[in-house]
């Protein structure tokens, strides 16, 4: 007989069982004499409480395929002090002898680094060890873990991209500016996002993600929205575009020098790798941006946006993104910009993982 709780209180109490099988309990009452031994005077009945074997636990799959810089694996798991059995294999059948097997007290195992491949995995909990009389659950379903590569990740990082956004561009060629998992309605466009798509219709027809032929039409289409539809000033366009390519307000409005620069650099790589009538407009859309414009000879730079109301906006004066604004202003075939533009804005250096000489954006991001 084990005893359980002593005191005169009538709070329950809650006990945790984890060795299976039948457990009887009674409840013995009496007082402390004064000698302080404890005078039992009597007696309840007895009550029996099955404690089964452990539930068999569910293990979660991965959102994602890992890289080979180890991962964490989950699973379901019952109140209770349970051991649990993680077995892996590289067969799905878990025929491979002496194959790792690890064993937590908790209910999610950090796996160490892998080599690239398929790896299976199941799990089960014991109320205690197996060398200790220990009973198991049954296994639990099996998953399956893809262990990329650096290559085979990049790989799928570029296909998902070029999947999105195709996705998220509408019949007229325009790309939405984001585009919300929660469901949230996404109607904006933006010509920065447009030029990534026109970059990834060349990739989607090399790779074979999309044939050459719809590729070519896309992108011409695109093309055709913007050469004809969409307003400009002086050839840039505005930041953001409603479904019908005309300026949207939200979430604000501008002229943009450098996501009109994104969107030329996509036309012309799309025209140089498509030809044709891709070329024709990406080229004459190129031709129409008058460079000079968002251009300010006093500073020897360029701006970054304007507006009806404000006029011009910014100027880009230190490293960034805007490198490629001021090579497609400096190399235009018509209203170009000098080309010691290239030198007049900041190059601030820093350091990464003790290597000096970086150039940094500011505030060390992208934009």
């Amino acid at each position: 007989m084990t005893l359980l709780y002593n005191g005169n209180a009538t709070t329950p109490i809650t006990l945790t069982r984890t060795v299976t099988g039948t457990w009887r309990y009674r409840v013995l009452f009496g007082f402390k004499a004064s000698n302080g031994q404890i005078q039992v005077t009597g007696q309840s009945n007895d009550v029996s409480v099955d404690v089964p074997t452990p539930k068999t636990p569910t293990l979660l799959g991965l959102p994602r395929s890992p890289l080979d810089n180890g991962f964490r694996l989950q699973w379901t798991n019952d109140p209770g002090n349970f051991i649990y059995q993680l077995a892996e294999d590289t067969r799905s059948n878990f025929s491979t002898p002496n194959a790792p097997q690890y064993w937590p007290k908790v209910n999610e195992e950090n796996i160490p680094n892998k080599a690239p491949g398929l790896y299976y995995y199941r799990v089960r909990a014991w109320n205690k060890l197996p060398e200790n009389g220990g009973k198991a659950s049954a296994w639990s379903n099996v998953i399956q873990v893809n262990v990329l590569s650096n290559e085979q990740f990049l790989d799928t990082l570029a296909k998902r991209t070029f999947d999105y956004l195709v996705a998220t561009t509408n019949a007229n060629g325009l790309t939405l500016d984001r585009f919300a998992t929660d469901g949230t309605p996404a109607t904006v466009a933006s010509i920065a996002s447009t030029g990534f798509y026109l970059s990834g219709l060349t990739v989607g027809a090399q790779r074979g993600w999309m044939t050459r032929t719809a590729a070519y039409d896309r992108a011409k289409k695109t093309l055709q929205t913007f050469q004809s539809v969409t307003p400009n000033v002086h050839g840039f366009f505005y930041h953001f575009l409603k479904p019908d390519a005309k300026p949207s307000a939200q979430p604000f409005l501008e002229v943009s020098s450098l996501d009109t620069a994104i969107l030329v650099a996509g036309a012309l790589q799309a025209g140089e790798y498509f030809g044709g009538d891709v070329k024709t407009l990406a080229d004459s859309i190129y031709r129409r941006v008058e460079w000079n414009w968002m251009y300010d000879a006093n500073l020897n730079q360029m701006r970054q946006a304007w507006n009806e109301t404000s006029g011009f906006q910014g100027y880009y004066n230190s490293y960034s993104e805007a490198i490629l604004l001021y090579l497609l202003g400096i190399g235009a075939p018509v209203y170009s910009v000098p080309a010691d533009s290239f030198y007049s804005f900041a190059r601030p250096k820093g350091s990464y993982r003790g290597r000096r000489n970086f150039h940094l954006s500011i505030p060390a991001s992208l934009f």
